[in-house]
């Protein structure tokens, strides 16, 4: 849920690092970055501390006596800005983001493996799901190991299946085009049925229940899903064409 997402990001929110006066401060800077053209300058013991993948990047310049100048491709000069408040003020808080901006912000935590700036882009995200982009966040979910936006996507998918069979072609064929390298989207959907049905716990439906919860994801379970959406979907065709 929406609230889980959340309460995860809070639990990820970490102390303040340094001053944010110092984002993008040429004072005591020791790096710079090369973002769209523009000069961007940083503080190494920030950065190495905070990111696995700054580190991997500055590691080697470490030791160097000149302020090296680290070129950064595809993550635009606000994104990029956007990550390095969120290292230095060490939360989202005072983050500022626009709708339009979170998807690319997730894409740079991805990239900078900044756990916390990843779970508050899943709590945007989520809050934006609706059955015109559904298929994108998922898509995007899966590329960006979003996994709670992930889950959240496929209750989403599942609550509304009938609706968005109906409505457009794109959950079709994410469900039975394999757009998703490695990744079985049915089977993704059954076990997050398989879960809610365990959580919830029905009283008198335990037979029911179980019926639905014993295959493991990949096996009968998933082949009977795949035939119950197969059906929806002949039938959603049938009535399209009458």
């Amino acid at each position: 849920t929406i609230k889980q997402i959340k309460e995860a990001v809070m639990q990820s929110v970490n102390s303040s690092r340094i001053d944010p006066k110092f984002v993008n401060n040429p004072e005591l800077s020791d790096v710079t970055f090369r973002v769209e053209g523009k000069i961007f300058y940083g503080h190494k013991i920030v950065l190495v501390t905070a990111s696995p993948r700054f580190q991997s990047m500055l590691s080697s310049k470490l030791s160097d006596g000149n302020t090296p100048t680290v070129q950064i491709n595809d993550i635009r000069y606000h994104i990029f800005q956007l990550v390095m408040h969120y290292l230095y003020s060490g939360g989202c808080a005072t983050l500022e983001v626009s709708n339009a901006d979170v998807l690319e912000l997730m894409a740079a935590a991805s990239f900078f493996q900044l756990e916390g700036l990843l779970r508050y882009t899943e709590s945007r995200c989520s809050e934006m799901i609706d059955i015109d982009n559904v298929v994108a966040m998922y898509i995007h979910a899966k590329v960006y190991n979003a996994n709670k936006l992930l889950e959240y996507c496929q209750g989403f998918l599942l609550q509304n299946m009938v609706a968005l069979l109906t409505y457009d072609d794109s959950v079709k064929r994410l469900l039975f085009a394999k757009k998703i390298p490695n990744h079985d989207v049915l089977s993704g959907l059954l076990h997050t049925l398989q879960q809610r049905i365990k959580q919830r716990k029905p009283m008198g439906v335990g037979n029911f229940r179980q019926q639905l919860s014993s295959p493991p994801p990949g096996s009968a379970g998933a082949h009977l899903l795949s035939t119950s959406l197969c059906n929806n979907v002949g039938g959603s065709l049938g009535a399209n064409k009458k």
